[in-house]
Parts: structure tokens; sequence; C-alpha cells
């Protein structure tokens, strides 16, 4: 699986992940620890990354994304900036399950440069 970044353009290049497993339906999913390491062997390609603390969401599909809406306010009102400067994200599919919250985190992306 093909790591994406999203780059918010600083002098310190500070990674933040956000990693997501969803648990339910019998599905097996990778689990935060596989991600975080394939994060690392896509930093060899496109890094170096300092690492900062990572957004985390585990649960149910149905539960609230609390670290996705923690990291849309900190895009928001621009405090992703101060702690972080990139977003990795494992896949695409850990973005969001509704396409349209999707569009707004990577706009607010782009918006912070």
């Amino acid at each position: 699986m093909a790591t994406t970044t999203l780059r918010i353009a600083t002098d310190v290049a500070t990674a933040r992940e956000l990693l997501r497993v969803s648990k339910g339906r019998g599905r097996t999913a990778r689990s935060i620890t596989d991600q975080h390491r394939d994060n690392l062997v896509a930093e060899q390609d496109v890094g170096p990354w300092e690492w900062g603390e990572a957004y985390t969401d585990i649960g149910s599909a149905a539960k609230a994304r609390e670290d996705f809406e923690r990291l849309t306010a900190a895009l928001t009102d621009g405090t992703f900036n101060a702690s972080g400067d990139i977003l990795v994200l494992w896949e695409i599919s850990c973005l969001a399950r509704e396409t349209g919250k999707g569009v707004k985190l990577i706009d607010l992306c782009e918006a912070g440069g």
C-alpha cells in the first residue's frame, strides 16, 4: 500500500500521522503499528521527517472519530503548523468515511500551505 502525504511547508519538516483502525464486521485491518511501520519506510523515499504526535482513531466506524475532529480543528485554527507540517496517511481510505469530510481536510491542508 502506498502512503499518501499532504505537506504544509515550514522550515522544519515534522510529520504527524492520521492512523485509523476500524474494529468490526469481522474484517482484518492493518494495525496502528503496521501503518506506522509502513510510514517509516515511506519516509526513506520522501523524508527525512521528525515525527510528532499521531492522530489515532481506533474503534467502530460508527464511533465518533475524536482525533480526526481534533486534526480538522487544528488545521482550521492554524495550530497544526505549530506541531507538524506534514500529514502522513497510510492509505487514503484512512482519511474519512464521508467524501465531503475528506475533501474538507484536504482543502484545509492546501489553505495552510
